[in-house]
């Protein structure tokens, strides 16, 4: 599984790249919202941006807030994507200024 977990990184980076951006980032592994904080203050990070999706309500019981549990270990600004953006629209925005 680490494996694959490295590939999605890996293909996130390069695409961020691909777009303009200079991304940060590292695989680890512990508690998602702990090490998210931590590896922020590591590398002095202004914004955390996370996606996120509708859940059910028994997925939601059932996993806990993650949302608000991840504010409690930041300690910049929080950026919450609810919609799936194509890489397209985002160079298309990105050329225009």
């Amino acid at each position: 599984m680490e494996d694959d977990f490295r590939a999605i990184l890996d293909e996130g980076v390069a695409r961020l790249r691909k777009l303009g951006f200079d991304p940060v980032a590292e695989l680890v592994r512990g508690q998602p919202a702990e090490e998210i904080g931590n590896f922020a203050r590591h590398v002095g990070a202004d914004l955390i941006v996370v996606g996120h999706r509708r859940q059910s309500a028994f997925d939601r019981w059932w996993s806990g807030p993650k949302g608000a549990y991840l504010m409690d270990y930041t300690d910049c600004s929080l950026l919450v994507a609810r919609n799936a953006v194509s890489d397209e629209a985002i160079e298309a925005l990105v050329s225009q200024e």
